[in-house]
C-alpha cells in the first residue's frame, strides 16, 4: 500500500486563513476607529474649561439679576412656527427694543439657533419669525439687548409648544 506525503505550501491550508479570519476583521475594525477618532471632532468635550468656569459665574449674576427683577416669561410656539415670549416683570413694564433667545441642541452642537424676537402689540410681548426646530431635547436661554439679566431652561420640543420659565 502507497500512501502519498505531499506536503501543501502554507496559504493552501484552509483552516490557517478560518483561523486567521477573526483578527484580520479585528485589525482592519481598529484602523477604520482610528481614522475616524483621528479626523473627526467631538462637539461635546470643551477645549476651554477655565473660559466655562468663569461664564459660569456670569450666569449666575443675570440670574439674580432677572430674578431681583422679577422677571417671568412664557414660551408658545403655534402652528405658525413662530415663538411668542410674554414677559411679565414685578419693577415695572418691561420695554426692551428686542429680545435675544438661544436654543442649544441637547447634543449636537450644529443645530444651535440664536433668534431676535421683536416687541408685537402689547407691552411685553415679542414675536420671531418662522423658525424649525428639529423635535428633541433644547436648552434655552432668553436675554434682554444688553444681557443684564438671563432666564433659562429646558424643553422638549413636538410641532408646538409652551414654557414658562422664571429666574432660579
Amino acid at each position: 500500500m502507497k500512501t502519498s506525503n505531499t506536503v501543501l505550501p502554507w496559504y493552501k491550508h484552509k483552516w490557517l486563513w478560518f483561523l486567521l479570519a477573526g483578527p484580520l476583521v479585528v485589525v482592519a475594525a481598529s484602523v477604520v476607529t482610528i481614522y475616524y477618532a483621528v479626523t473627526t471632532k467631538d462637539s461635546l468635550i470643551v477645549d476651554d474649561y477655565y473660559k466655562e468656569g468663569t461664564t459660569i459665574n456670569e450666569v449666575i449674576v443675570k440670574d439674580e439679576t432677572a430674578s431681583k427683577l422679577g422677571i417671568t416669561a412664557q414660551l408658545v410656539m403655534g402652528e405658525d412656527k413662530k415663538i411668542r415670549v410674554f414677559l411679565k416683570q414685578t419693577t415695572g413694564e418691561p420695554v426692551y427694543d428686542h429680545l435675544a433667545l438661544f436654543f442649544q441642541h441637547a447634543v449636537d452642537q450644529k443645530q444651535d439657533k440664536h433668534f431676535n424676537l421683536y416687541p408685537e402689540g402689547a407691552p411685553g410681548s415679542y414675536v420671531s419669525s418662522p423658525i424649525d426646530l428639529k423635535v428633541g431635547k433644547w436648552y434655552m436661554d432668553i436675554t434682554d439687548p444688553k444681557k443684564t439679566w438671563q432666564l433659562s431652561g429646558e424643553i422638549q420640543t413636538n410641532k408646538e409648544f409652551q414654557v414658562n420659565l422664571k429666574a432660579k
